[in-house]
């Protein structure tokens, strides 16, 4: 909410310093003039934008009623006419089509940004949704796979463990490897070298067979 409150005002502050400047530009003859238009203009566009913004579209033009829409945007628009000429008669004496034109003409470009808005909201809405579902999908594809692949990798080790192959040690370092990428970063270790015999841990500290080489050495 702060978020859109900080919006607005930097919106409208931008819009009425522009006038501002805008207003310094013409003639010296004029200036006292254009300088008292800018408050009712401001104040009408407000209205109007937020009426349309918040009012109309929502009630109508989401709803699909776009017959009823037109003619309400059409008799907002006459009444912040009359308004503007009842309250500043003299900023909009010499013209009889103002405030309406431009308060017609904003809330058609305001809609135009709304929709603009809306879509590219949608897109990333839409966007997020697909990578939310891929990585859901990914994880449950990894949550199947997983335990397939480590009891077929444990079949293959007990299959060479029971003719005493050579290659059982390369395996299971293979396979300690492969699994320190399945925990979370916290919890990986470094991998042990391939050959512990110079740099083998104390009896009281490793209770696990210790293989170097094609020989294998058990401790207690």
């Amino acid at each position: 909410m702060l978020r859109l409150l900080l919006r607005d005002a930097l919106v409208w502050g931008a819009l009425g310093l522009l006038m501002w400047l805008a207003a310094s530009k013409v003639p010296p003859a004029f200036q006292l003039r254009a300088y008292q238009g800018i408050m009712p203009f401001i104040v009408l566009t407000m209205v109007s934008v937020y009426g349309n913004n918040l009012g109309l579209v929502p009630w109508l033009f989401d709803r699909g009623r776009y017959g009823w829409y037109a003619l309400a945007l059409l008799l907002w628009m006459l009444l912040l006419h009359a308004v503007g000429q009842f309250i500043w008669p003299t900023v909009y004496a010499r013209s009889i089509m103002q405030p309406g034109s431009n308060s017609l003409f904003t809330m058609l470009v305001a809609l135009g940004l709304l929709l603009l808005w809306r879509t590219v909201t949608q897109r990333r809405q839409l966007l997020r949704r697909q990578l939310l579902e891929r990585e859901q999908q990914l994880r449950l594809l990894e949550a199947q796979v997983n335990p397939h692949f480590l009891f077929n990798t444990l079949n293959s080790l007990y299959a060479l463990s029971l003719t005493q192959s050579p290659q059982t040690p390369d395996m299971l370092l293979a396979l300690a490897g492969l699994m320190r990428y399945q925990l979370p970063p916290q919890y990986r270790r470094p991998p042990r070298p391939r050959c512990c015999c110079a740099t083998a841990p104390p009896p009281t500290a490793c209770h696990s067979p210790i293989f170097c080489g094609s020989k294998r050495t058990v401790t207690t």
